[in-house]
């Protein structure tokens, strides 16, 4: 085994980032399971469409902010 190799196992940062995700699955089907129900992550966001799961739109989140938190523009 090369030097290159060892230190592509040895060291996190060269992992594929699948490999992080593979601990949560067996968690998300126990929190499943306690909650009895498979969108159990969907209560999290409930004033943003679909619980902010990457379909709603930007700008109608951005809406839901009160004008005072946001940023002043210019443009």
């Amino acid at each position: 085994m090369s030097n290159l190799n060892f230190k592509k196992i040895t060291n996190w940062e060269y992992w594929p980032s699948y490999l992080f995700y593979i601990p949560v699955i067996p968690y998300a089907f126990l929190l499943a399971i306690k909650s009895r129900s498979f969108g159990f992550f969907s209560a999290v966001n409930p004033a943003i469409d679909g619980s902010g799961n990457g379909l709603e739109s930007k700008y109608n989140t951005i809406q839901l902010i009160p004008d005072s938190y946001k940023p002043k523009q210019f443009l």
